[in-house]
Order: structure tokens, then C-alpha cells, then sequence
């Protein structure tokens, strides 16, 4: 720990590059860029997704719906499922 102590101790004292003087502006300038850029198409995917999301629900109870009116239409046909609690009780 104490080379890593030393280290870091050696980091603090040192000078700044030149190179990085400017660097958090430029970095802060194109978050703001990116950030004003993408806001309309995250809104604009988001409402999609809603949108499909929505879709999706609507059409699966409306399959969901179908399937239980025919399984109703063809147990009518052959009486009674042979696991009814009237068959299983004999009465």
C-alpha cells in the first residue's frame, strides 16, 4: 500500500499537462451537442415502443378471446369433458 500511497502522492503534486487544460469544456461542449441532439429521437423511440407495446396486448387477448370461443365450440360438440367434477363424482 505504500507504493501505491507514494503514487498517488507523486500524481498530486504534479503539474497539469498543457494538453488537458481545455479538455473538460470540450468534453461538457459536446455532451451538451449530443444531448440536444438525441432528446427528440429517445422520446420518439420511447413513444413508439408504447405504441407497439399497445398493439401487441390488443391483438393477443383479441387471439386469446378467439381461443376460448372455439375451445367452448367444440366441447359442446362431444358433451361433457370427461374430467368434469359431475363425471368424476358419478353422479
Amino acid at each position: 500500500m505504500d507504493e501505491l500511497d507514494m503514487a498517488l502522492a507523486r500524481l498530486a503534486n504534479a503539474p497539469i499537462p498543457v494538453s488537458l487544460d481545455g479538455m473538460e469544456e470540450r468534453v461538457l461542449a459536446r455532451l451538451d451537442a449530443i444531448g440536444t441532439m438525441r432528446s427528440p429521437s429517445l422520446v420518439a423511440s420511447g413513444a413508439l415502443a408504447a405504441i407497439f407495446a399497445l398493439t401487441l396486448g390488443v391483438m393477443m387477448e383479441a387471439d386469446l378471446t378467439r381461443r376460448d370461443v372455439a375451445r367452448q365450440d367444440v366441447a359442446g360438440l362431444f358433451g361433457e369433458p370427461p374430467y368434469a367434477l359431475s363425471t368424476l363424482l358419478g353422479a
